[in-house]
């Protein structure tokens, strides 16, 4: 096992403790998230952000399983399995003028059952140093907003990470709402299709 396998597992393993004292002894449902790189980003950033996913799931109830991949797999209506695409600049401008995604906009989830978004790594990292924050953070937070959109069709917040923005680093809470918690929870331990509690508004 590589150092960048044995950080993530330590992270992950950790954020699995919290979590199973907050939601109790039965086992938590998990997800796995494939993820492509075509932007080159920087080992320490990649590494940091499968802490702060692993984090924020887990610490929501969720074991998440980071798998890094050369190409994204097929994960089309399958509950359990996502796949995020770190997009380099080029990729990025080419999909966002074909979609007509704003250039604020720092990532994209495609609607239930494509189970696939997209992440602008240079616009990622542009807003971190804007923000004075560690741009793996900062990708970690992103990666986890879409994923989240993606397993449990949860609605922009007014706080948290479900905000619609990207907000200055201690502006609000970095975290899913217990409800929030709950609902890709449920999501994930009940795979029958979604059950719209919130519509998401982009």
């Amino acid at each position: 096992m590589g150092v960048r396998s044995c950080l993530a597992a330590v992270a992950a393993g950790l954020a699995v403790i919290v979590a199973a004292a907050a939601v109790g002894a039965k086992p938590l449902p998990a997800v796995t998230i494939f993820v492509t790189d075509y932007s080159e980003a920087p080992h320490d950033a990649i590494i940091e952000a499968q802490h702060v996913v692993a984090g924020l799931f887990g610490t929501a109830g969720v074991k998440s399983i980071w798998r890094e991949e050369t190409a994204p797999p097929s994960v089309a209506g399958e509950p359990n399995r996502v796949a995020v695409l770190i997009l380099s600049s080029a990729m990025a401008d080419r999909k966002c003028a074909a979609e007509d995604i704003p250039e604020t906009v720092l990532g994209h989830a495609a609607p239930y059952p494509a189970r696939r978004a997209w992440v602008f790594f240079e616009r990622i990292r542009d807003a971190a140093r804007l923000q004075e924050r560690s741009v793996g953070r900062a990708l970690g937070l992103v990666i986890a907003h879409e994923v989240a959109h993606m397993l449990g069709e949860l609605a922009h917040a007014e706080r948290g990470i479900m905000e619609q923005t990207l907000q200055a680093k201690g502006h609000l809470a970095e975290g899913f709402t217990p409800e929030q918690g709950a609902r890709i929870r449920s999501a994930l331990e009940h795979p029958a299709g979604p059950v719209t509690l919130m519509t998401r508004r982009r």
